[in-house]
């Protein structure tokens, strides 16, 4: 379940570095037309806040280095379910 997204307002792309959460932020980048997403669980596999941020980008269409002023960040997180087994 996907906890509503939320304004993740940053002064530099260093400052969104230092400020992520590995392992519970879910990340909206926003640039002009483009877009792109990546869920918490992503971490899992690329755990190094720049690289998460690095690989958004690219995935936004952007080159990996690009920050611009106007560039939006917004954050939300989610809850994982693990069903359980009931049998006896």
């Amino acid at each position: 379940m996907l906890a509503p997204a939320e304004p993740f307002p940053v002064s530099s792309e260093e400052d969104a570095l230092a400020r992520l959460r590995p392992g519970v932020d879910g990340l909206i980048l926003s640039y002009g037309r483009r877009r792109a997403t990546f869920l918490p669980q992503v971490w899992e596999s690329l755990a190094d806040p720049r690289q998460f941020l690095a690989q958004l980008k690219l995935k936004a269409g952007l080159a990996a280095d690009f920050w611009h002023p106007e560039l939006t960040l917004a954050r939300y997180g989610a809850r994982k379910w693990k069903e359980t087994s009931t049998t006896r």
